[in-house]
């Protein structure tokens, strides 16, 4: 993410779970090739953290608690070295909060340099104040043509 301009408006009114129209500047990533050395890599660290060699999203607690509990003894080699420091920084931040999406398909490569980075790992986070959240109900959002 190159800039994070946070919720600009409610997209599902439910008062406990509401969803948000999220405005970020993202870069542009692409999917693993199949049959890539970067594929093979990131399908047995998934195989190492989930059961599944194209992950999971995990729901459960101890779901998630296992996976932080195996980031220490996870595969490292160049195309999973940036993937699990961002995982071991990132997720027991969120263990309690959100679910936790490994996905193979969560799992993207810079076309620039070739690096394998993870996108949306978590699942459920929306980070809104409730004086942010009664801000966004008075304001209409528009769309414009183009």
């Amino acid at each position: 993410m190159l800039n994070d301009y946070g919720a600009v408006a409610i997209y599902n009114q439910d008062q406990y779970f509401p969803d948000y129209l999220w405005l970020a500047h993202l870069e542009r990533l692409a999917p693993l090739p199949d049959d890539s050395l970067q594929r093979l890599s990131i399908a047995k660290l998934l195989s190492h953290l989930t059961g599944e060699a194209d992950g999971l999203l995990l729901t459960e607690i101890d779901e998630r608690e296992a996976v932080i509990a195996a980031l220490p003894t996870a595969p490292i080699n160049e195309h999973t070295k940036l993937v699990v420091d961002a995982m071991v920084s990132l997720l027991p931040n969120y263990l309690y909060e959100v679910d936790f999406d490994l996905s193979i398909s969560n799992f993207m490569m810079r076309p620039s340099n070739g690096d394998v980075v993870l996108s949306d790992p978590v699942h459920g986070l929306s980070d809104v104040s409730a004086d942010w959240r009664r801000y966004l109900e008075g304001e209409p959002v528009i769309f414009e043509k183009r």
